[in-house]
């Protein structure tokens, strides 16, 4: 995808993944980088090389495919289980009312 008003109508935030250099990014930095959910506007041949390249790092979610030749996809980050919760320790010696 190499149009020339990329960057103007997005305020320079476009990176482009596949290629090496300035303004590219590698796969991994990209998906590292904040926020859980990006979005991915992607030609349709590439949508299998690119869910290969994720691959168990995070997922990949056709949202618009209608276009004959671009797919919008969202690369959401694999959801962290929560860290179990530990039950407390029962109370040791006498506990609740008198005998």
């Amino acid at each position: 995808m190499n149009w020339r008003g990329e960057t103007f109508y997005s305020k320079n935030t476009v990176r482009q993944i596949a290629r090496q250099g300035p303004p590219t990014v590698s796969l991994a930095d990209w998906l590292s980088g904040p926020g859980d959910r990006k979005w991915v506007l992607v030609e349709q041949g590439r949508l299998a090389p690119l869910r290969q390249a994720i691959g168990g790092a995070a997922r990949l979610k056709v949202i618009e495919s209608r276009n004959i030749k671009f797919a919008l996809a969202t690369v959401e980050r694999e959801a962290q289980a929560p860290p179990l919760l530990q039950q407390p320790a029962p109370p040791t010696g006498h506990f609740g009312a008198p005998p």
